[in-house]
Protein backbone atom coordinates (compact mmCIF):
# COMPACT_ATOMS: atom_id res chain seq x y z
CA UNK A 1 0.00 0.00 0.00
CA UNK A 2 3.04 2.39 0.65
CA UNK A 3 4.63 1.76 -2.71
CA UNK A 4 1.37 2.17 -4.27
CA UNK A 5 0.79 5.70 -2.31
CA UNK A 6 4.31 6.83 -3.24
CA UNK A 7 4.41 5.72 -6.63
CA UNK A 8 1.04 7.58 -7.13
CA UNK A 9 2.77 10.59 -5.63
CA UNK A 10 5.92 10.22 -7.84
CA UNK A 11 3.11 10.31 -10.91
CA UNK A 12 1.79 13.27 -9.54
CA UNK A 13 4.73 15.03 -9.41
CA UNK A 14 5.77 14.14 -12.78
CA UNK A 15 2.59 15.18 -14.44
CA UNK A 16 2.93 18.49 -12.69
CA UNK A 17 6.44 19.01 -14.19
CA UNK A 18 5.55 17.87 -17.81
CA UNK A 19 2.54 20.17 -17.23
CA UNK A 20 4.29 23.58 -16.59
CA UNK A 21 7.19 22.32 -18.82
CA UNK A 22 5.09 21.26 -22.06
CA UNK A 23 4.29 23.41 -24.56
CA UNK A 24 1.00 24.90 -25.23
CA UNK A 25 0.53 23.46 -28.63
CA UNK A 26 -0.02 19.38 -29.53
CA UNK A 27 2.19 18.79 -32.18
CA UNK A 28 0.55 16.40 -34.42
CA UNK A 29 2.99 13.87 -35.27
CA UNK A 30 3.44 12.80 -31.56
CA UNK A 31 0.73 10.90 -30.04
CA UNK A 32 1.20 10.76 -25.87
CA UNK A 33 1.09 7.42 -25.10
CA UNK A 34 -0.33 7.10 -21.67
CA UNK A 35 -3.93 8.40 -20.19
CA UNK A 36 -1.90 10.99 -18.00
CA UNK A 37 -0.07 12.35 -20.67
CA UNK A 38 -3.21 12.39 -22.28
CA UNK A 39 -4.83 14.35 -20.05
CA UNK A 40 -1.73 16.69 -19.72
CA UNK A 41 -2.03 17.51 -23.17
CA UNK A 42 -5.51 18.37 -23.40
CA UNK A 43 -5.73 20.71 -20.80
CA UNK A 44 -3.10 22.37 -21.66
CA UNK A 45 -5.06 23.12 -25.31
CA UNK A 46 -8.28 23.61 -23.42
CA UNK A 47 -7.30 26.29 -21.96
CA UNK A 48 -8.61 29.81 -22.88
CA UNK A 49 -11.77 31.19 -23.80
CA UNK A 50 -13.82 29.59 -26.33
CA UNK A 51 -17.42 30.88 -28.21
CA UNK A 52 -20.20 28.98 -29.63
CA UNK A 53 -20.48 28.50 -33.04
CA UNK A 54 -24.40 28.31 -32.37
CA UNK A 55 -24.61 31.42 -30.33
CA UNK A 56 -21.83 33.96 -30.20
CA UNK A 57 -23.18 35.03 -26.91
CA UNK A 58 -22.25 32.41 -24.88
CA UNK A 59 -18.22 31.87 -24.16
CA UNK A 60 -16.77 29.45 -22.03
CA UNK A 61 -13.74 29.49 -20.31
CA UNK A 62 -11.46 27.41 -18.95
CA UNK A 63 -8.56 28.27 -16.89
CA UNK A 64 -5.30 26.48 -15.76
CA UNK A 65 -5.75 26.52 -12.30
CA UNK A 66 -8.73 23.93 -12.80
CA UNK A 67 -11.73 26.46 -12.72
CA UNK A 68 -14.35 27.50 -15.66
CA UNK A 69 -16.78 30.42 -16.19
CA UNK A 70 -19.67 30.02 -18.33
CA UNK A 71 -20.48 33.86 -19.27
CA UNK A 72 -23.83 35.15 -21.16
CA UNK A 73 -22.98 38.25 -23.05
CA UNK A 74 -25.44 41.17 -22.22
CA UNK A 75 -26.81 38.53 -18.51
CA UNK A 76 -24.53 39.03 -15.72
CA UNK A 77 -26.69 36.71 -13.70
CA UNK A 78 -26.27 33.93 -16.39
CA UNK A 79 -22.32 33.25 -15.38
CA UNK A 80 -21.94 30.24 -14.02
CA UNK A 81 -18.10 29.11 -12.10
CA UNK A 82 -17.03 25.90 -11.36
CA UNK A 83 -14.29 23.54 -11.81
CA UNK A 84 -13.32 21.27 -14.47
CA UNK A 85 -10.92 18.48 -15.06
CA UNK A 86 -10.36 15.65 -17.73
CA UNK A 87 -10.52 11.71 -17.48
CA UNK A 88 -10.06 8.45 -19.70
CA UNK A 89 -10.63 5.33 -19.27
CA UNK A 90 -7.14 4.62 -18.23
CA UNK A 91 -7.73 7.32 -14.84
CA UNK A 92 -12.14 7.45 -14.66
CA UNK A 93 -13.87 9.66 -12.69
CA UNK A 94 -15.96 7.93 -10.10
CA UNK A 95 -18.37 10.00 -10.41
CA UNK A 96 -19.27 8.63 -13.76
CA UNK A 97 -21.21 4.99 -14.14
CA UNK A 98 -21.27 5.08 -17.73
CA UNK A 99 -18.52 2.33 -20.21
CA UNK A 100 -15.60 5.07 -20.94
CA UNK A 101 -14.50 4.31 -24.81
CA UNK A 102 -10.62 3.38 -24.81
CA UNK A 103 -8.57 6.53 -25.95
CA UNK A 104 -11.47 8.85 -25.55
CA UNK A 105 -10.55 11.89 -23.07
CA UNK A 106 -12.97 13.03 -20.80
CA UNK A 107 -14.25 16.54 -19.44
CA UNK A 108 -16.19 17.38 -15.90
CA UNK A 109 -17.30 20.24 -14.84
CA UNK A 110 -18.60 21.02 -11.77
CA UNK A 111 -20.43 24.16 -10.36
CA UNK A 112 -22.08 24.32 -7.49
CA UNK A 113 -25.89 23.07 -9.00
CA UNK A 114 -24.59 20.51 -11.42
CA UNK A 115 -22.36 18.29 -12.45
CA UNK A 116 -21.74 17.64 -16.41
CA UNK A 117 -19.76 15.25 -18.46
CA UNK A 118 -18.73 15.11 -21.73
CA UNK A 119 -17.11 13.60 -24.27
CA UNK A 120 -13.96 15.33 -26.31
CA UNK A 121 -15.13 14.69 -29.80
CA UNK A 122 -12.73 17.50 -31.41
CA UNK A 123 -9.63 19.91 -30.35
CA UNK A 124 -7.13 21.68 -31.71
CA UNK A 125 -5.78 25.32 -31.57
CA UNK A 126 -8.86 27.12 -33.03
CA UNK A 127 -12.26 24.33 -32.65
CA UNK A 128 -13.57 22.48 -29.71
CA UNK A 129 -16.38 19.94 -30.12
CA UNK A 130 -17.61 18.44 -27.04
CA UNK A 131 -19.94 15.94 -26.94
CA UNK A 132 -22.44 16.04 -23.89
CA UNK A 133 -23.12 12.45 -22.21
CA UNK A 134 -26.21 12.58 -21.16
CA UNK A 135 -28.00 13.76 -24.07
CA UNK A 136 -25.52 12.95 -26.65
CA UNK A 137 -25.96 16.47 -28.19
CA UNK A 138 -23.03 18.54 -29.41
CA UNK A 139 -21.76 21.73 -28.45
CA UNK A 140 -19.08 23.27 -30.76
CA UNK A 141 -16.60 26.32 -29.91
CA UNK A 142 -14.14 28.18 -31.42
CA UNK A 143 -11.06 29.56 -29.99
CA UNK A 144 -11.64 33.34 -29.09
CA UNK A 145 -8.15 33.85 -26.73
Amino acid sequence: MKKLLLLAIALIIIAGGVYFLAPKHIVTNTQPTTATETTVATSSLLEGTWQSTEDSKFTREFKADGSFTDSYAGDASAATVGTWNLFTSGNPDPGLHDALEPGATYLKMTDPNEVLFFSLLHIDDSDLQLSYLDRGNTLEFRRIK
